[in-house]
C-alpha cells in the first residue's frame, strides 16, 4: 500500500507540516508523514526517499519541490502560478506575518492546529534566508504546466486553487487548457492559507471537486486514502 507525505509551503516549518499531517492522518485514518519546504528543497535525497511511489499532498509551493520526483499521485493545494517576484516576497511576508499575529479568522478546526500559524513566523525568522532564496522559482513556477508534464509521465495530479487567494490565480484559459490535456483542476473556497488552518474541511472540498462560486467544472475524486486500494 502506498504511504502518504505531505510538502510543506514556502515558511511552513516542519512543527507546522507535523500538525496538518496529524490532522489529515485523523481524517483519512491512514499515516502521513511531513516534511517542510526548505528541507524538501535542500535535501532532494530525502525527498525522493519519502515520496517515491507515495501519495503527495503539497501546499503552496510545495509543488516546486516535487520536480523531478516520482510519486504515484500529487494533490496540490493552493499552488503557485507566475508571479512577478518582488510581489511575491510582499505579500508572502505580509501575509506570513498577518496570520502570525492574528490578524485573520481567529479559530480552528481542533487542537492539533491550534498555534500551527505562529510557527510560519518563526520559520521565517529563523530561517530567513534558506527560504527566501527560492522565491525567483517559485514565481515563475507554473503549477498547471508542471502538472500536465507529471500527468503526461503517469503521475496522478490533481489541483486545488483557493477562490480568496491574494498570491495565485490561475487565467482560466490556462485552466481550460490543462483540462483539456487531462489534468484534474478544482476551485476550492477559503484564502492562501486555507489548508494551514483548516487542513480536514479544505482537503474534503477538494475530494468533493471544490465548492467555490465560480468554480471550474468539478473534478472526480482523484485520490483519497479510505479508496485507493478498492
Amino acid at each position: 500500500m502506498a504511504h502518504n507525505v505531505i510538502v510543506g509551503g514556502f515558511a511552513s516549518g516542519s512543527k507546522q507540516v507535523e500538525k496538518v499531517a496529524r490532522s489529515l492522518a485523523a481524517y483519512h485514518d491512514d499515516d502521513f508523514e511531513g516534511i517542510s519546504f526548505r528541507e524538501a528543497m535542500t535535501d532532494r535525497d530525502k525527498l525522493d526517499r519519502m515520496t517515491r511511489g507515495a501519495h503527495v499532498v503539497t501546499h503552496s509551493a510545495g509543488m516546486v519541490a516535487m520536480k523531478d520526483m516520482q510519486p504515484d499521485s500529487i494533490n496540490a493545494i493552493a499552488p503557485p502560478v507566475p508571479v512577478w517576484a518582488p510581489l511575491l516576497a510582499a505579500k508572502a511576508i505580509t501575509s506570513t506575518l498577518e496570520l502570525a499575529a492574528g490578524n485573520c479568522i481567529p479559530w480552528h478546526e481542533d487542537d492539533e492546529v491550534e498555534g500551527c500559524l505562529r510557527n510560519g513566523a518563526e520559520e521565517l525568522c529563523m530561517h530567513l534566508h534558506g527560504n527566501m532564496k527560492w522565491l525567483d522559482r517559485i514565481s515563475a513556477f507554473n503549477a498547471l504546466r508542471a502538472g500536465v508534464a507529471a500527468h503526461e509521465t503517469g503521475i496522478e495530479v490533481g489541483v486545488a486553487f483557493m477562490s480568496g487567494d491574494i498570491l495565485f490565480q490561475p487565467h482560466q484559459k490556462q485552466v481550460a487548457w490543462a483540462r483539456k490535456a487531462g489534468l484534474y483542476v478544482v476551485s476550492v473556497a477559503g484564502s492562501h492559507e486555507e489548508f494551514i488552518r483548516h487542513p480536514r474541511k479544505v482537503f474534503s472540498s477538494y475530494e468533493q471537486g471544490g465548492v467555490a462560486a465560480g468554480a471550474v467544472e468539478p473534478a472526480r475524486i482523484l485520490y483519497s486514502p479510505q479508496v485507493a486500494e478498492a
